[in-house]
């Protein structure tokens, strides 16, 4: 994952062939990942190349964290951030982007978290609405 950062880095200010830059010119400021990928040494890997981490944590149990005081921080402050609304949200986005490149696998369609259940059978059937009302 930090080698992927790295070359996403070194894309910054490099125009594509049509003159665009396809990475921001501030580069990549913030990683977000589900829990396969959270580790002390990636966490604290990004965390030295200042990038603010909003990577899932598995569930292990008590820690040991003795003579790992950077690895403690970076994991706790990536703690922190996951559990605020903000990385809640990209949380949630993250994951309706990559699942949706699978539902065709699983039969499911597109409704996700956007229709309360209790709006989709209606007189005639099934209804969709979006939004509220």
């Amino acid at each position: 994952m930090i080698e992927a950062a790295i070359a996403v880095a070194e894309l910054i200010g490099e125009p594509t062939p049509e003159g665009e830059c396809s990475v921001h010119l501030d580069g990549v400021q913030e990683v977000v990942a589900d829990k396969g990928y959270h580790s002390n040494e990636v966490v604290l890997g990004l965390d030295k190349l200042e990038l603010r981490t909003y990577i899932a944590e598995p569930d292990r149990g008590p820690r040991n964290w003795l003579g790992k005081a950077a690895e403690k921080a970076a994991v706790y402050g990536n703690r922190r951030r996951i559990q605020g609304n903000r990385g809640k949200s990209l949380q949630r986005h993250w994951g309706e982007r990559i699942e949706r490149n699978f539902a065709h696998r699983f039969d499911t369609g597109g409704l996700g978290r956007s229709i309360p259940m209790e709006r989709l059978v209606g007189p005639f059937g099934l209804t969709v609405r979006n939004g509220p009302g």
